[in-house]
């Protein structure tokens, strides 16, 4: 079960932390390009490192939400409810 809990919670952080990275990409090239009438240059390396750091940041956090997740009987917060 808590294997199953760290699992969905890294499925549900993974795409977030992508999508984080590719929007700030599109948003500062729209910003760049249209408010600067700058030409923008992507450094292609930078970015594939800043995903690969934010995917395990996102893991990272997702597992340590799902250790704190999995140690509380699901009783105790039906009960809070």
């Amino acid at each position: 079960v808590a294997v199953a809990v760290a699992v969905e919670f890294a499925a549900a952080a993974l795409p977030s932390a992508l999508l984080g990275a590719l929007a700030g990409l599109a948003g500062g090239a729209l910003l760049a390009g249209g408010v600067l009438d700058a030409g923008v240059v992507v450094p292609w390396g930078q970015v594939a490192v800043l995903v690969g750091v934010l995917a395990v940041a996102a893991a990272g956090t997702a597992l340590l939400t799902a250790r704190q997740a999995w140690r509380v009987p699901p009783l105790a917060v039906l009960r809070e409810e």
